[in-house]
């Protein structure tokens, strides 16, 4: 076999593990320089909040200039101040606008940007960034991808207030066994005018006529007594 017969084989077998790896590789997704990001957060109606605009570089890649909008809902937040100077906060009726730059690269929170709610509890806004520029140091673009926010309002739920435990009230003390409870008196009630009673029973009808009969009858018995005493005597004479 010649050597240009033993170097196709393997010059097709190379060409196709090229192929492959270029089937198998990475999208260009995972090559973005950098992601641009706002925050997001929940705010209690009436009340302010702050998000944060966030610069992250994918490895040693340097951002030298950004032009980004965020769009927002107007019926739910109004816009009370962006930190940076660059940053168009009325460019539209519900779009903010910041032009970012820095030839040392842009890295971190690059600016905040604080909102009132005025929308009712319960309602949100979509915080969308559309970036418009993103650069290099040299002015060369980006692949820069985006991150979107959104922004809650609710109201702070209240704190149940714990009830308070009645507080127990005096216990008797229990009656050891076999002790008897002694029976309250009960006062005696007194007829008005009437002496009180001495607890004596008194007989009934008049002491005089109760007398007499009794003193008769002790008479009658005596002198039977004393009639059968004669008998027997006189008769103890005549024997």
């Amino acid at each position: 076999m010649t050597r240009r017969a033993i170097w196709l084989p393997l010059g097709l077998f190379a060409a196709a593990i090229v192929g492959l790896s270029g089937l198998f590789a990475p999208d260009a997704q995972a090559g973005t320089d950098a992601t641009v990001a706002i925050g997001s957060g929940t705010v209690a109606p009436g009340a302010n909040i702050i998000v944060d605009l966030t610069v992250t570089p994918n490895g040693a890649t340097i951002v030298g200039a950004l032009d980004v909008d965020i769009d927002y809902d107007p019926a739910v937040l109004t816009v009370v101040n962006a930190s940076a100077a660059t940053c168009n906060e009325t460019f539209d009726a519900n779009t903010i606008r910041c032009s970012l730059a820095d030839l040392a690269g842009l890295t971190g929170v690059e600016s905040t940007i604080e909102f009132t709610a005025i929308g009712a509890d319960g309602t949100s806004s979509a915080l969308a960034l559309i970036i418009a520029t993103c650069a290099d140091d040299t002015g060369a673009p980006l692949s820069c991808t985006n991150t979107d926010g959104t922004i809650n309002v609710q109201a702070a739920t209240p704190t149940p207030v714990p009830t308070a435990s009645p507080t127990p009230g005096p216990t008797a003390a229990p009656t050891s066994p076999g002790q008897t409870v002694a029976p309250t008196a009960v006062p005696a009630t007194t007829t008005p005018g009437a002496l009180p009673s001495t607890g004596a029973t008194e007989p009934l009808g008049d002491s005089g006529s109760t007398a007499l009969p009794l003193f008769l009858a002790a008479m009658g018995i005596a002198a039977l007594t004393a009639g059968a005493w004669a008998v027997t005597r006189l008769r103890r004479e005549q024997i």
